[in-house]
């Protein structure tokens, strides 16, 4: 609502300032305003041509001699440089009074808040970004982490049973070498259990030398 009253009074302004321009140029300064004058039907001439020579028709050409006047035009000189030199001293005392007194304008506080709000937004949408940026991350990481243990095992599985494999028909060997030595000794203890008794048999057989002896 400020900038609109602020761009209302500064067309008003230039109007006014314009238009107080314009007759004290009139009264100090004649000769300066008759050239402005024909400068101004030169260039209503210039325009008309220029229009004829793109094709414009006359319905055209009508209303831009109706509208563009040499008074029109000077009028409108006026008006833009006081426009101008009021945008400029306006700015140069805001300035000032606001070095003055350190006041800010309610036009600027609004901006302000606004583009500060802007710019909270655009850091909060950044980090969400940033968040769900570190979340895949760290997703994919979990993922990747799973499968390398889920490789780590199956290899160890794999070498256990590849360990396992190749010890089965040595045992089977050494089993089946163990099961001759393991009869021959059997055999062997039987064989000389046998040779024993055999033994205590035949001196059990043989008389005693004693005997005849002690009957003479």
């Amino acid at each position: 609502m400020s900038g609109l009253v602020r761009a209302t009074t500064n067309i008003f302004l230039s109007l006014l300032l314009g238009a107080v321009a314009l007759a004290l140029c009139a009264l100090y300064f004649p000769e300066q305003l008759e050239f402005l004058q024909i400068q101004a039907n030169h260039f209503k001439d210039w325009l008309l041509s220029s229009m004829k020579s793109i094709g414009s028709t006359s319905a055209v050409n009508v209303w831009v001699r109706f509208l563009v006047k040499d008074e029109q035009l000077v009028f409108m000189g006026f008006v833009i440089v006081s426009r101008i030199l009021l945008f400029f001293v306006i700015g140069i005392a805001i300035k000032a009074v606001k070095a003055m007194f350190g006041t800010e304008d309610e036009y600027e506080r609004e901006s302000r808040e606004k583009r500060l709000e802007e710019r909270e937004k655009a850091v909060a949408e950044r980090e969400r970004a940033l968040k769900e940026r570190q979340a895949r991350l760290a997703e994919r990481a979990a993922k990747s982490g799973a499968r390398s243990d889920v490789a780590q095992k199956a290899a160890k599985g794999e070498g256990g049973e590849a360990g396992k494999a190749p010890a089965a028909p040595g045992a089977k060997d050494d089993a089946t070498a163990t099961e001759p030595v393991e009869e021959e000794e059997t055999a062997a203890g039987e064989g000389g259990a046998a040779a024993a008794a055999s033994e205590k048999r035949d001196k059990s057989d043989e008389p005693d030398a004693s005997e005849p002896t002690s009957k003479a």
